[in-house]
């Protein structure tokens, strides 16, 4: 980096302009000024004061444009910030730059630009041990709802999926299921996973109440914390959601959920209305995309009044006046279970159903929830009857326990390494657990390994002789 001097005005257009010999700055890049080095210029330039540095620092950034226009970008080692070179070398000195790269290869999972659509599920595991020895193996699923693996009914994925819930919607006296649908003219605005993700957000701020505390605000009222409160009980402080792509809504829930009872009965007309709009054509759930956002509260029956209310403020929150909503119910455990694993299911079953909507979702975070969950379980999968899938999950409770990382035989901590191909797992000696899981063989620590590190505590780093054998220090 060279001298940084000022230049005269013969030398430059501009007048009182820096510039750094051999550097970005002769080359033509932009530069940021702050407030004080703008005062500064002003006063060495001609000592006017620093309400009319403004004009001064517009003009250079003219300039710099009219030079961009002229000669084209400059020629740095690197773009410019805001910018991405187009060229596969911005550097020009070989090989591609991996900061500025578009696509990079953030995992072994792939990227859209590499075999997003066809890598092979599962490639890889990761081995959990904790202190005392017990350790455990987790197939690393790409949770995909085309994958031919993952979006199999109650797979592994699903397994896994449904496991992670589970735990909250055991914290349920009575569960409420409120299903979110679009109309068909205005689905083509969710082709985007930012547009899902800021629908989903609106969604919960409208459920959880704070949308309504945002819009007293905007009106001048002046909300105390207990009021915050009392709105928020009188929503949902709790909820879980998550999208479904695809689905032919008047068959699901007039057949698949119609162990739950129905709040508004005009809705299922409604519904009606909606499914003979679509244009359909041989082909299961490719059918046309129709994005719902599916809702578990822990609610039971709502009355009219309040389901019209709830309504009216999501319509008005999405700007959607025909907004379609639904709303059940149930107190029963086993339709608890049933609603979970309808929720939890995969409707993205071929991404050639919507192409531009399957590169727009990679990590998309489809599953949500929201509020507090640390309440005490009230019903357990034991008591349930009539649910053969569960039988394929021998182990629930383990599961449960390795999703947060927590060892299910002594609740010590994980600590996951790897990945590890899979190939790899199928020599291992292992247990299923359900979900991808597996319990592997135990390590134990060498005998008296517990008074070694007694002696070490004390200061003693000696060798130590434990019934004829020699245990190392």
């Amino acid at each position: 980096m060279g001298r940084t001097e000022r230049q005269s005005e013969s030398a430059t257009r501009v007048a009182g302009a820096y510039t750094v010999r051999g550097s970005p700055l002769e080359a033509g890049a932009a530069t940021y000024f702050s407030h004080r080095e703008a005062y500064e210029d002003v006063l060495l330039g001609g000592g006017e004061l620093l309400k009319n540095w403004r004009p001064d620092f517009l003009q250079r950034h003219r300039r710099y444009a009219e030079l961009r226009a002229i000669f084209g970008p400059p020629l740095l080692s690197y773009p410019i910030h805001g910018e991405v070179s187009p060229e596969p070398d911005p550097g020009g000195f070989g090989g591609v730059s991996p900061r500025y790269n578009d696509s990079p290869d953030k995992s072994f999972l792939g990227t859209p630009g590499t075999d997003y659509f066809n890598k092979p599920c599962p490639g890889h595991f990761l081995i959990g041990s904790c202190e005392n020895g017990h350790r455990f193996a987790k197939e690393i699923y790409d949770f995909q709802e085309w994958c031919p693996r993952c979006g199999a009914k109650w797979s592994e994925a699903h397994q896994r999926k449904f496991s992670r819930w589970l735990p909250k919607v055991q914290q349920m006296r009575q569960l409420g299921y409120l299903v979110i649908e679009w109309p068909l003219a205005s689905r083509f605005r969710l082709r985007s996973k930012a547009a899902l993700e800021d629908s989903g957000k609106m969604i919960k701020q409208v459920l959880g109440g704070e949308w309504e505390i945002e819009r007293r605000r905007q009106r001048g009222d002046r909300i105390s914390r207990q009021r915050k409160e009392d709105i928020r009980a009188w929503w949902f402080p709790e909820g879980l959601r998550r999208w479904h792509f695809f689905g032919d809504l008047v068959k699901e829930l007039g057949e698949g959920m119609k162990s739950l009872a129905w709040v508004d009965k005009a809705s299922e007309s409604q519904l009606n209305m909606t499914f003979n709009q679509v244009e359909c054509s041989p082909g299961g759930q490719g059918d046309g995309y129709n994005p719902h956002l599916n809702v578990l509260v822990p609610y039971g029956f709502i009355t009219r009044g309040k389901f019209r209310r709830i309504k009216k403020a999501l319509r008005t929150a999405l700007q959607e006046p025909d907004l379609i909503i639904h709303y059940g119910y149930t107190k029963e455990p086993a339709r608890m279970v049933h609603a979970l694993k309808y929720v939890t299911r995969a409707t993205f079953l071929d991404w050639m159903w919507a192409p531009d909507v399957a590169a727009s979702i990679y990590n998309f975070h489809n599953a949500q929830v929201w509020g507090r969950w640390d309440g005490e379980q009230l019903w357990s999968l034991d008591e349930l009857e009539g649910e053969p899938e569960l039988k394929d999950l021998p182990d629930p409770l383990a599961v449960e326990s390795l999703e947060s990382g927590i060892c299910p035989r002594c609740g010590k901590p994980l600590d996951w390494t790897g990945p590890y191909p899979i190939k790899a797992l199928e020599g291992m000696e292992r247990h299923a657990l359900g979900a991808g899981y597996y319990e592997l063989s135990q390590v134990r620590a060498p005998p008296g390994m517990n008074l070694v590190m007694m002696l070490k505590a004390a200061g003693y780093f000696g060798p130590v002789i434990i019934e004829g054998e020699l245990c190392g220090n």
